[in-house]
């Protein structure tokens, strides 16, 4: 089997995920542009929203370029709380520019083999990651499930005796439902760069009313 041919899938998926969402991904379209049967395609993916979510990791690639800074800081890295919010407002920064890719990739199909998904993408197209990752940080990178990635970082703050081990267990919950929440909220309108915005505003302030509560 060629990773080459299966990489020509991923970007043509990407380029179609980029101009139309998930919706414009079908398996004829793309055997089409590849000129080969659908079949040829099943060999390589499991099925659409297999290869859907492959080619998804591609818009995540800025964000865990900051991500992999973010937890190399020093400054910041010593403050997991802190850490915490300003790794939600990064991710948001990205997510409500791309609404369906995100909202896809996290609440999707594939979110509880998001770690797995985002590691097949990092063997199949390794220059697409500027740095490795070391064992803290793939952590939570590559962990399936968002509320535990959300946790290990809540649970290291709990450590530090900020907040309880038990509250930081529900504050992870909750942050992950309200980023669900106002994903779904702005989902038809999020091209509007106004929404953009306003979408990510409203998810900071509620994400920081909630850290307030919470410390």
């Amino acid at each position: 089997m060629s990773l080459d041919r299966k990489r020509q899938f991923v970007e043509i998926a990407y380029n179609i995920l980029k101009e139309e969402g998930p919706e414009g991904i079908k398996i004829r379209r793309l055997a089409s542009e590849m000129d080969c049967t659908s079949t040829v395609i099943y060999r390589y993916f499991d099925n659409v929203e297999h290869l859907i979510a492959l080619a998804s990791v591609r818009f995540f690639k800025d964000y865990l370029f900051e991500f992999r800074n973010m937890v190399n800081d020093p400054q910041i890295i010593t403050d997991p709380y802190g850490l915490n919010l300003k790794m939600w407002d990064c991710l948001a920064g990205y997510a409500f520019k791309d609404i369906p890719i995100y909202e896809n990739l996290f609440f999707g199909k594939y979110q509880h083999t998001f770690g797995a998904v985002i590691f097949e993408y990092y063997q199949l197209l390794p220059e697409d990651f500027k740095q490795n990752f070391d064992g803290y940080s793939s952590s939570i990178l590559f962990n399936d499930d968002l509320f535990q990635r959300d946790f290990v970082l809540l649970r290291r703050a709990a450590a530090l005796g900020v907040i309880s081990v038990e509250d930081a267990e529900v504050l992870s919950q909750i942050e992950c439902h309200v980023f669900h929440g106002v994903l779904l909220k702005y989902k038809d309108r999020y091209k509007d760069p106004k929404i953009q915005k306003k979408a990510a505003e409203e998810f900071h302030w509620l994400l920081y009313d909630l850290a307030e509560k919470y410390r």
